[in-house]
């Protein structure tokens, strides 16, 4: 090999310090936070705090600490919130999910009992009444919401009268939503990032009352008194109340910048046509702005062969053809829609069901109003789109993809969220394992610094990694791909006791009813804060996540509202660079070909989908943390890259020869050694395939194999012909068995067979015995277990006596 082999890494950052422990980089990221909160943030919190002539304050201090999945990120944001604390500061944080929400509260209380809480949305499991959600109406709430109220608008009023778990009706199940209280908490917990782009709820804010936090001499308690006579009222330079601040310190754990950005979730089109003539608005002005914007946008549909809706009709636009939509003409459509939204709001407000009936009944009664308002904010954010392509010239304009799947043309109306003001205004600490800081800087504004670290494995990681194959989602719709997959993690539980898997959606859909109870399966998209197989001791990674390119410039594009460098029309897929897979000792490696955009902000897209959510996934395991004690097996079922060291690769012919009809035999616990005698596979195949449930067997082998000995026999003497990988393998299963090998390699895992027993059997009428290898249970003889394996094909076979 001519090019020295290196790791690449897939972090947001360079890393300009060597991998270290995770031990030693959780001291050290803990001394760091903690020191940024003495130094940077409540300086800045004081200063902010005070009048100053200056008109408008300094901008918050923003840092990034971006190490490692699995070495302690959580334990340092939880020191952190305390620390804040302990200088008198009110904490919000935010975390992916409610789980690690609750776990995160728990962790504060053993600390510092009642100086946290954490906030649970209508939907969630109350913990007090788990039959119970924490609004038991969470669904009448979202009705209300979907035809323009506010959700509490199913809570009622003293004129319609309110809902019967209002708190204050003595309901034997009263709304426990309606009951939280956090005003008096220190540090309020949160869960997914849509929360950071609503204002908090009243009962999450700063009680009026103004904190002072003493420690006793005696024990570290936490005491909370209220100092009435320093309450201020008082207003600094920039108008702003002192004190009246939610919060003064804002900790987000895991975050996705694209959570921020919607419409490419592939839901169904918004099609013009299908609405015009609607009657939006009692006022025939405003029907008539409305229905003539969309005739103008099923024109535009209909006569461009782009891949964009434009606010132009066609690129080149001059005197002698005018601009199709003017700022003028969008600012009188969006002041039409902003009238009949007003309009519905005032009719929905006269539900009434909204304060007894349940949200079916809630949308059945106001069904028309919630399908004019669906379409009415669709129009909104057309001409929201339209008015940011004129303002900032893009082109090709993103915001606005055209679907030519169905009858009449669509659009797929793509948008960016904000951050709401006041969390954009307070000091951030981001804790993400592989965060891009020009993706989080669209959201989150600039970031000052970052603490940037890779943590080694821990020294009871072995990982081995396919070479010579990406494994892509499309790959993976043949169903023989998630019947591999499936076998693999049986004969991985077989060998090292306990399995997880991360895979696609689709994947797990197929294969989880199937899996054995010591199999723990996640799918991509789930695996962030989820530390469900931290104790496994096997892990398996199938396929990558991955975008095509247009589809990642289309999504930074109306992330960062501005024009990105796009691959020309005619090319297919990414460029590609040289890269390789490296072996742990680092001296020798396997080169591969890996994807790259051109553009910095889509190739930062890029990783943050495909690598970042294979490291992700990868950390799942917890390989930082293993122990010689604590082993932990990887195999990852794709080519692409990681910023992992491997200790041995396999190609993809290697796998498939592992995990077909071979593996199902291993599994199975029964082999047919090389030799005469091979007609008895044909009922052995048929016995097995009654008894494993869409055995892989069914998949790949065909028919000719089920129907006649001679068949069988014919069977496998072309599978080893054919294939060199299942010729090598069948060859050594054969010697190991002869010579009564514990083990054998089987993609570096020893599959054991210490109990398999020689047995000699043929098919009745045949001249010839087989010899077979079955694996026995206790008191079982080898004739005893052919019996149980072959099942009703039993019939047919004929054991010599021992």
């Amino acid at each position: 090999m001519e090019k020295t082999p290196s790791s690449s890494a897939a972090c947001a950052t360079t890393l300009h310090h060597l991998p270290r422990r995770a031990e030693t980089i959780a001291g050290e990221m803990l001394h760091v936070v903690t020191n940024w909160i003495e130094t940077q943030v409540l300086p800045y919190v004081e200063l902010n705090a005070k009048p100053h002539p200056r008109p408008e304050p300094p901008p918050p201090p923003k840092y990034l600490v971006n190490v490692s999945a699995g070495v302690g990120k959580t334990r340092v944001a939880v020191a952190a919130a305390i620390k804040a604390v302990e200088c008198n500061m009110r904490v919000a944080i935010s975390v992916p999910t409610t789980r690690l929400a609750l776990d995160i509260h728990q962790q504060i209380e053993k600390q510092l009992p009642g100086i946290s809480g954490a906030w649970l949305g209508r939907e969630q499991q109350d913990p007090s009444n788990p039959s119970q959600k924490m609004c038991p109406r969470f669904d009448a709430a979202a009705a209300a919401h979907k035809i323009g109220l506010r959700p509490t608008a199913a809570c009622g009023s003293k004129v319609q009268g309110f809902c019967k778990h209002y708190p204050r009706r003595g309901s034997s199940t009263p709304c426990a939503y309606r009951q939280q209280d956090l005003r008096k908490k220190q540090i309020v917990i949160f869960a997914g990032a849509k929360m950071l782009e609503l204002a908090p709820n009243k009962k999450m804010n700063r009680a009026s009352n103004h904190w002072s936090l003493t420690w006793t001499e005696t024990e570290p308690q936490l005491m909370m008194e209220i100092d009435e006579q320093e309450q201020s009222t008082e207003k600094n330079a920039s108008g702003k109340t002192i004190g009246d601040s939610e919060f003064d310190l804002l900790l987000i754990d895991e975050t996705d910048p694209f959570s921020f950005v919607s419409g490419f979730d592939n839901s169904p089109p918004f099609v013009p046509k299908n609405h015009i003539n609607t009657s939006f608005s009692e006022e025939a002005g405003v029907r008539a702005i409305l229905n003539g914007f969309l005739y103008k946008l099923d024109d535009m549909l209909s006569e461009t062969t782009e891949q964009h809706m434009s606010p132009y009709l066609c690129k080149e636009h001059d005197g002698a053809n005018p601009e199709v939509l003017s700022l003028e003409i969008l600012q009188g459509v969006h002041e039409a829609a902003e009238e009949a939204l007003a309009e519905i709001v005032q009719q929905a407000s006269n539900n009434r069901e909204l304060s007894r009936g349940n949200g079916q009944k809630i949308l059945a009664t106001a069904a028309l109003l919630s399908a004019k308002r669906a379409v009415l904010l669709k129009l909104l954010w057309v001409c929201d789109a339209m008015t940011l392509g004129h303002m900032k010239k893009l082109e090709p304009l993103a915001h606005l993809a055209i679907d030519r799947s169905g009858e009449c043309a669509g659009l797929q109306v793509r948008r960016k969220t904000e951050l709401f003001e006041r969390y954009l205004t307070l000091p951030t600490i981001l804790f993400d394992a592989t965060g891009e800081i020009a993706l989080l800087e669209q959201v989150f504004g600039p970031i000052d610094n970052s603490y940037s670290r890779s943590a080694v494995d821990g020294p009871g990681v072995k990982r081995y990694q396919l070479r010579d194959e990406t494994l892509t989602y499309s790959q993976l719709d043949n169903p023989k791909w998630p019947q591999r997959i499936r076998l693999f993690a049986e004969l991985l539980e077989l060998i090292h006791s306990s399995v997880g898997l991360v895979v696609p959606l689709k994947v797990e859909a197929q294969i989880e009813s199937d899996l054995g109870l010591n199999v723990k399966i996640l799918h991509f998209g789930a695996e962030r804060g989820n530390n469900s197989l931290e104790t496994v001791t096997a892990l398996v990674v199938a396929s990558r996540q991955a975008k095509h390119h247009t589809y990642l410039e289309d999504m930074v594009t109306v992330l960062t509202e501005a024009p990105v460098e796009r691959l020309s029309e005619g090319q297919r897929w990414y460029s590609k660079q040289e890269g390789f897979i490296t072996h742990r000792d680092q001296k020798i490696g396997w080169p591969v070909l890996w994807d790259q955009h051109p553009a910095p902000l889509v190739e930062c897209a890029r990783r943050l989908i495909t690598e970042a959510g294979l490291e992700q996934a990868l950390a799942r395991g917890r390989n930082v943390r293993r122990t010689e004690g604590k082993p932990l097996h990887e195999y990852v079922l794709t080519d692409a890259r990681t910023s992992r060291l491997v200790d041995g690769t396999f190609t993809k012919a290697e796998f498939k020869a592992a995990v077909g009809w071979i593996g199902e035999f291993l599994l199975a616990g029964v082999w047919v050694a090389d030799g005469k005698g091979q007609g008895v596979l044909q009922p052995l195949l048929r016995g097995i395939c009654s008894q494993r449930r869409e055995s892989l067997l069914s998949y790949i082998i065909g028919d000719p194999a089920f129907e006649s000995p001679k068949k069988a026999a014919k069977w496998r003497k072309d599978q080893i012909n054919d294939n060199p990988e299942i010729a090598r393998l069948v060859s050594l299963i054969d010697r190991k068995l002869h010579s009564n090998a514990d083990s054998v390699d089987l993609l570096y895992a020893p599959f054991p067979l210490g109990g398999f027993k020689k047995v000699r059997a043929k098919v009745r009428g045949s001249r010839c015995y087989a010899n077979l290898f079955v694996r026995t249970l206790e008191d079982e003889t080898p004739a005893q277990a052919l019996e149980r394996l072959f099942g009703k094909e039993f019939r047919e076979i004929e054991v010599k006596p021992e």
